[in-house]
């Protein structure tokens, strides 16, 4: 396993001047870049997903796994809070691939 280490500085003086540029725009900058983030890794989780070239039931009734990891946003539970989500959305079994089942072991992708 390999240990990565990360030096993060600024974070006091990004603060502030989000504070400077008022809710709605810090939301705003906020939202946009919190996106960003989510959808790269979709990008990362759709490069590791399984592919099955002749394809399955389930990838012929909702379409392939990889096709379906989709960004979506949420609620936010708490005040001041921005929600993105990365999910498999139509391809439920994609959790099952991951996580196994009592029938079949776990595949991490």
């Amino acid at each position: 396993m390999t240990k990565q280490t990360s030096n993060l500085e600024g974070l006091i003086e990004l603060k502030a001047a989000l504070e400077a540029l008022g809710t709605e725009v810090a939301t705003k900058v906020g939202v946009k870049a919190n996106r960003k983030a989510a959808i790269a890794l979709r990008d990362k989780v759709k490069a590791a997903a399984p592919y099955l070239e002749t394809g399955s039931k389930m990838a012929e009734r909702y379409g392939h796994l990889r096709d379906n990891i989709r960004v979506g946003r949420r609620k936010a539970f708490k005040q001041g809070m921005i929600v993105h989500t990365v999910n498999t959305g139509r391809a439920f079994w994609g959790m099952f691939v991951e996580l196994g089942t009592v029938k079949m072991p776990p595949r991490p992708w």
